[in-house]
């Protein structure tokens, strides 16, 4: 539901649940340019829900701010309210950048010991043309424990896509993460993930409601974070994807 505050400087003030403003890529695929999600988005909420209040400033800056049930938190309660913010800059109609951030308590029945938690984002979408554009983002998180030390968490990507024709185009990504503790990613048997990532991904639009992708991505770590084809751990791991999306 959304309640117009101001129609004069569109101002707005939104309750219940909508997608996350964090990070550069979003839950639909056909949006992103690779197929596969980086490292990023898959380790921050898809959603959050609580109450939105939209403050457009001027034509180029744009803010937000966040009453939230927590991180990735549905049910409404009187406890545990997170306050998050977003602002928003367009310098030209090719450029945008994004910073976010989020502070909450994360204490649950799964981890009763975690207090507040702190994260921080900034991103960058960039179309220069019909035949490039680019995006990369870089952000931080820390997560308190009751009489134990502070997680963190961070990361850093880059993407960029090349057109060949309106309707080939090929797509490419580097990335590194690193989660101390196993916070985000939980493995067995590591004390912490660290990985780097890259990727190609060939993208052909069958029509306009309708696109084909092949894409290779490997992931090289300095732990055995992987397993090889005979199941053994290993420091290296690649994945072929081929996709067809197709959205009416």
């Amino acid at each position: 539901a959304g309640l117009r505050l101001s129609a004069k400087r569109n101002i707005w003030l939104d309750f219940g649940v909508f997608g996350s403003p964090y990070t550069n890529e979003s839950a639909i695929s056909k949006d992103h340019l690779m197929y596969t999600r980086s490292f990023a988005p898959e380790n921050v909420p898809y959603y959050l829900s609580g109450v939105k209040l939209s403050l457009p400033l001027n034509a180029k800056w744009s803010t937000y701010l966040f009453l939230l049930n927590g991180w990735q938190v549905i049910q409404s309660s009187e406890k545990n309210k997170a306050l998050g913010t977003q602002v928003e800059f367009r310098p030209n109609n090719k450029m945008l950048f994004n910073w976010d951030t989020y502070i909450g308590t994360n204490k649950t029945v799964q981890a009763p010991d975690f207090r507040n938690r702190y994260y921080t984002d900034l991103y960058w979408i960039y179309k220069a043309n019909e035949k490039f554009d680019a995006t990369a983002c870089a952000y931080i998180g820390l997560q308190e424990r009751a009489n134990s030390s502070t997680l963190k968490w961070w990361q850093i990507n880059f993407i960029g896509r090349y057109h060949f024709t309106q309707l080939l185009s090929l797509s490419g990504r580097v990335e590194y993460y690193e989660d101390e503790g196993v916070n985000q990613i939980p493995i067995t048997g590591v004390s912490k993930f660290r990985s780097f990532s890259s990727g190609l991904c060939l993208n052909y639009k069958a029509n306009h409601n309708a696109l084909l992708r092949l894409e290779g991505r490997q992931f090289i770590s300095p732990d055995k974070l992987y397993f090889d084809p005979n199941d053994l751990p290993s420091n290296y791991s690649f994945q072929l994807v081929a996709s067809v999306t197709a959205w009416f």
